[in-house]
């Protein structure tokens, strides 16, 4: 019977812990600068609804002479990615998705702000 118990307890704790490792992995489904908001962009959304999606403003925002045309960029919250986005009359026209092409560790310095090599 005691035996029982502990394996009843072992059983509870190990799987306690894997459904906290599953939801830390698992990604937010609220506001975030990720590919899969970036997905859910078409052309003639307009700019405040792609700032409702990311969650925020963009990082760089430029605009041509007449103010028409607007290109902003996003950049994604591990900064290994970043969203840049055409605006023509406040409507999307075109984006773009650019992934960082560094290897894992690199990403991990940068994501604990160790000097980059």
């Amino acid at each position: 019977m005691f035996t029982n118990r502990w394996t009843y307890a072992i059983v509870l704790l190990t799987g306690v812990i894997a459904w906290g490792i599953l939801a830390a992995m698992t990604p937010s489904s609220c506001s975030g600068v990720t590919k899969l908001h970036f997905d859910v962009i078409e052309n003639g959304m307009t700019r405040a609804d792609v700032e409702a999606l990311f969650g925020k403003a963009p990082e760089a925002d430029f605009a041509d002479a007449g103010g028409l045309h607007r290109w902003a960029s996003w950049r994604s919250d591990d900064g290994a990615a970043s969203a840049d986005i055409v605006f023509f009359e406040d409507k999307v026209i075109d984006k773009g998705w650019i992934e960082s092409n560094q290897n894992i560790f690199a990403r991990i310095r940068r994501w604990l702000s160790l000097p980059q090599k």
